[in-house]
């Protein structure tokens, strides 16, 4: 499915085609191949459509993975599975579909080589292109970054146009094997799409005329101010020349000075028998108000958001109440339900077969977004146990806005860290209600041997700022383990 644009009226319509282009034997996204990027471009200019998408993002996200220890799994060098979600999301709200780069390593099972896949990242989804024709189908993609020739380099070269085949481990190792070496694989591509065809259309789609119209009123806004006629009365000169030649001209220069915002509120005196004309724009100022508030709930009617939930109240209302925005965030998180559970199997296809285990209960559900609430590693203590020191503390850093000194800057003979800002975070966090519910459930997971003491004994002490001493009277244990 592609699409072909057509100015109408003074705006925009897609219209859907196919298109091959034999040059580079891709099908084109859109009649110039750049539909992707004329959908963002439309989204980023009208601030409605933005924070629309940007909430349907944020609910497919959730909470991020049920799983603790699946949401901190490192999944790349640098995204865990939850900020992959968090990319994945993002691109789907507004795209409706998603291109998953996908590594593979090989490893020994029972004396034979198999290979499975070891790294995974999101691909921006303006830079994919499907190889092939409507009548041969589409066997795999190719990535560039510049389909909107918005650099200097007008055709991509081999070097800088990346090909893929699509995901399937099954042929991953003959294609390494067929490539020389697992050191010249490049990968191959996941792809989902919430529709059927190779390309769908983006989410703002239904409503690509309004998006485009928001934008506009705000380039119109911007231009009258800039531009406009600033007087409110005319001054019509019924003599027609002003008298002589020399008044006119310079009539008409006063007049020409009565634009923008510098000279808003400027007087004109003209003499002579004249007629006043009033130019003022409150009737213009009452119908784009109604305009770009309609133009505004059809786009919010399109996404089937709460409009409490991008910031905007029902008219003559104040801002909602917090019965109001939790039932608003029940209401989405229903409407959203289908999508995250179809965004968790997609991830759940891939991690199943990944190099090493990711998670220990296999659970890839995520869980809903809610207000006021917040997933807390510390009571799923058995997922703090597979976090190295690095990801501990990162952790912290970012939920706690505890800056976590390296060990040798901890007192050993108080209990808390030498650091003042961080002594005096972990010391509210410890008297905190959620703190001493975190303390218990601590110890309580160690006697039920869910934890090591090693682990139990590095949340008190990291997080809660307890001595080795006082943790380990915490545990019961000799402080000698």
């Amino acid at each position: 499915m592609s699409f072909i644009y057509a100015t109408a009226q003074g705006f925009v319509s897609p219209d859907i085609i196919r298109k091959h282009i034999s040059m580079w034997n891709i099908v084109a996204f859109g009649a110039t191949n750049t539909y992707p990027q004329q959908s963002k471009y439309l989204m980023d200019r009208a601030g409605i459509a933005t924070a629309c998408v940007e909430k349907l993002a944020e609910f497919i996200e959730g909470n991020g993975f049920a799983d603790p220890i699946l949401a901190s799994a490192m999944l790349n060098d640098k995204d865990t599975a939850n900020d992959m979600l968090t990319k994945t999301a993002r691109c789907l709200s507004l795209n409706r579909a998603f291109y998953w780069h996908v590594s593979y390593a090989v490893k020994m099972s029972d004396g034979l080589a198999t290979v499975a896949p070891y790294k995974m990242s999101l691909i921006p989804y303006e830079q994919v292109r499907f190889i092939g024709g409507e009548k041969e189908g589409c066997h795999g993609v190719k990535v560039w970054d510049d389909w909107a020739n918005a650099s200097a380099e007008l055709m991509p070269s081999p070097a800088t146009m990346k090909t893929y085949t699509m995901y399937d481990p099954e042929l991953a190792i003959e294609e390494i094997i067929a490539c020389g070496g697992i050191e010249n694989y490049c990968g191959q591509v996941f792809y989902y799409s919430e529709m059927e065809g190779i390309y769908p259309d983006s989410r703002i789609n239904p409503v690509w005329a309004e998006t485009d119209a928001v934008g506009n009123l705000g380039d119109f806004t911007n231009n009258f101010i800039r531009n406009g006629f600033s007087a409110s009365t005319v001054l019509i000169d019924k003599r027609g020349s002003g008298g002589n030649e020399e008044t006119r001209m310079a009539n008409n220069a006063q007049v020409q000075q009565l634009g923008g915002t510098r000279n808003a509120g400027g007087v004109i005196l003209l003499e002579g028998d004249l007629e006043v004309l009033d130019v003022s724009s409150k009737q213009l100022d009452k119908d784009y108000a109604v305009l770009k508030n309609s133009l505004k709930n059809d786009i919010i009617e399109r996404f089937s958001i709460p409009q409490i939930l991008v910031g905007r109240s029902k008219e003559g209302q104040g801002f909602p109440n917090q019965d109001e925005l939790t039932n608003a965030f029940v209401y989405y998180n229903g409407v959203t339900a289908k999508t995250r559970a179809k965004v968790s199997a997609q991830f759940q296809k891939v991690l199943r077969d990944w190099y090493a285990p990711v998670s220990i209960s296999k659970d890839y559900s995520i869980t809903p977004q809610s207000f006021g609430a917040k997933a807390d590693i510390i009571q799923t203590p058995e997922a703090w146990a597979v976090l190295n020191t690095a990801e501990k503390r990162a952790y912290v850093n970012t939920e706690y806005g505890i800056e976590l000194v390296d060990e040798n800057a901890k007192s050993t003979a108080g209990n808390e860290s030498a650091n003042p800002e961080q002594a005096k975070a972990q010391a509210q966090l410890r008297g905190s209600v959620g703190g001493v519910q975190g303390i218990l459930s601590i110890a309580d997971n160690f006697k039920r041997n869910i934890i090591t003491a090693e682990s139990a004994l590095s949340i008190l002490m990291e997080i809660y700022g307890f001595s080795k001493e006082v943790a380990s009277q915490i545990l019961g244990i000799q402080a000698t383990i």
